[in-house]
């Protein structure tokens, strides 16, 4: 029986380290790719590609060919077609240049088009109102020309408008994109409680969280009129790091809103890039459906000419086409709750069904994120580095930990990563084992990153000269750099790693971290020689870190 249950366990071990190895891979695929970037388009255009992107221009993709012809997609084509698309204002937009309107606005150069405004109309109360303006634009979609509203994120001072807005065209879905961490107006009452804007009564009765987004149910009552309205909050839009596939299953449920009379409201800070990024997936997805066409130059031109400047980078361009190819091939991998594991593990294992998986997620992930992620490696540094050589095996700028340092010093570099966790935020940072001439650096990272715990994946041999012992593991030798001295406070010894708790003098850190010293784990091996020693160190580090801090992984 014990046999059989390490059997078990062993089974679902192997599938939860294959999760967290993909995690692991997709981050490394971001670091590693490149896309050039051209200085001049002039330059780099030749006969055949201007041929060829005469030919793009006007082509319509059929469903059957848009994985290859977005896999042969140059980043030189994709920006040719970015930069020929119409920028600036087409239209005039005087409306929201007049005095009273201009702190309606939330940016002075985001404005929405005369022709196309939506127009806030006076009822019963609003007598007194002496303008209809409202940063918000009609978008059309296929015959209907107020198919989708775009607007910017509600103010406090625009937030009763947005809500006027929101009754007077009946709307029954407000998609948000912001992530939590931007400072956003909360224009919605928190759950089981209600608010009051300008006659109107708003109640949230529940909200379902996702791993990425977050579903609100809202229920307004006006003029003894009660009505029903989704809030579609997605929050993991960052800046510092973005992969297609967070957004499948949200696209997956912004598809099964039912499109008819009303339009469906989006909304983002300035109501152009991520709002429109995702309206024309929206509009794409649904030509699919309609044709298994779709043409996102000729689509992206016609939403410029609803709002200034719709998608506004070649990022976000691209963005919408690895958003649309990670749709179209969505599988929904997640497991219930209530489902035997042991079942869903065997089932994995029958045939090489993970095996399949894995290499089938690999390729694809490899192409989508080359499109996506510039690769710039830190290479000014390399007696910071223990590997010199290997471009692969440094940090790159757009990830890399950034030491917070005096504006005359040399170097604000350390050999560190930020890695995302599902939520995007930076919780977690990789790095290697200190070098003695980077210890400092390390501990300065340590507490200005607010580190609650650190995992030393490899055992150090403190005789050699490639190891530096860069924490105290006895109370009779502290570890002195030129901001602190860290000192060992107690220590306890498990199967598969050590506990030091440590004290640190010099610089405040709100908790000391712990440093779980991995055992068992050769240097010269990938992975451990046991599953056992994988979930000891997962509750470990799941009981210390309850409250969610920052955790630092360093191996050689």
């Amino acid at each position: 029986m014990e046999e059989y249950d390490r059997g078990r366990v062993e089974k679902i071990s192997l599938v939860l380290l294959l999760l967290l190895v993909r995690k692991m891979k997709w981050v490394h695929l971001l670091n590693c790719q490149a896309l050039p970037n051209p200085h001049s388009l002039k330059e780099k255009i030749s006969n055949d590609l201007k041929a060829q992107f005469e030919v793009e221009l006007v082509a319509t993709l059929m469903i059957d060919d848009a994985e290859t012809k977005m896999r042969t997609e140059t980043a030189l084509l994709f920006e040719l077609k970015t930069s020929s698309l119409p920028s600036g204002y087409l239209k005039e937009s005087n409306e929201g240049k007049k005095p009273e309107n201009l702190e309606k606005n939330r940016y002075p150069n985001i404005l929405p088009y005369d022709e196309n405004r939506v127009k806030l109309h006076k009822t019963l109360g609003d007598e007194h109102r002496s303008t209809d303006y409202i940063n918000a634009s009609y978008v059309q979609c296929f015959d209907n020309p107020k198919e989708y509203i775009v607007t910017q994120n509600p103010t406090e001072k625009t937030f009763t408008d947005f809500w006027r807005m929101i009754w007077q065209e009946k709307v029954e879905y407000i998609v948000m994109i912001s992530h939590n961490d931007e400072k956003y107006y909360c224009y919605w009452p928190q759950t089981d409680c209600q608010m009051r804007c300008d006659g109107m009564e708003i109640y949230s009765p529940k909200v379902s969280s996702y791993e990425f987004y977050e579903h609100r149910m809202l229920v307004l009552q006006r003029f003894g009129e009660s009505r029903k309205l989704n809030h579609l909050h997605f929050n993991t839009w960052s800046n510092n790091f973005l992969s297609s596939h967070v957004f499948a299953e949200f696209m997956n449920d912004l598809l099964s809103i039912p499109h008819h009379s009303v339009p469906v409201v989006f909304h983002c800070l300035g109501g152009l890039g991520r709002s429109a990024t995702l309206v024309l997936c929206d509009i794409a997805l649904r030509e699919v459906a309609s044709s298994g066409l779709f043409n996102l130059f000729e689509t992206t031109k016609k939403l410029r000419n609803s709002r200034a400047d719709m998608v506004q980078n070649l990022k976000q361009y691209q963005l919408a086409h690895l958003i649309i190819y990670e749709n179209l091939n969505y599988r929904n991998d997640a497991i219930e709750l209530n489902q035997d594991y042991e079942a869903y593990c065997n089932k994995l294992f029958e045939d090489n069904t993970i095996k399949k998986m894995w290499s089938k997620l690999l390729e694809h992930r490899e192409w989508m994120f080359r499109a996506l992620t510039p690769y710039t490696p830190c290479s000014d540094e390399p007696k910071k580095n223990r590997y010199q050589n290997d471009n692969n095996l440094l940090p790159v700028e757009h990830s890399r930990v950034t030491l917070q340092v005096p504006p005359d010093a040399e170097s604000d570099y350390i050999h560190a990563m930020y890695v995302v966790d599902y939520k995007q935020k930076e919780n977690y940072i990789v790095a290697q084992q200190p070098l003695r001439n980077t210890l400092s650096d390390f501990w300065l990272m340590v507490i200005q990153n607010q580190v609650e715990v650190i995992i030393n994946l490899n055992e150090l041999n403190c005789t050699t000269s490639n190891d530096c012992c860069y924490f105290p593991t006895n109370h009779n030798k502290a570890i002195k750099t030129k901001e602190v001295t860290i000192e060992l406070d107690t220590i306890k010894e498990y199967r598969y790693y050590n506990k030091f708790t440590l004290k640190i003098n010099g610089l405040k850190l709100k908790k000391p971290p712990s440093v779980f010293n991995v055992k068992k784990w050769p240097k010269i091996k990938g992975v451990p020689d046991s599953t056992d020693l994988m979930l000891d160190i997962w509750d470990a580090i799941r009981k210390e870190n309850s409250q969610g801090g920052r955790i630092l992984f360093c191996c050689e």
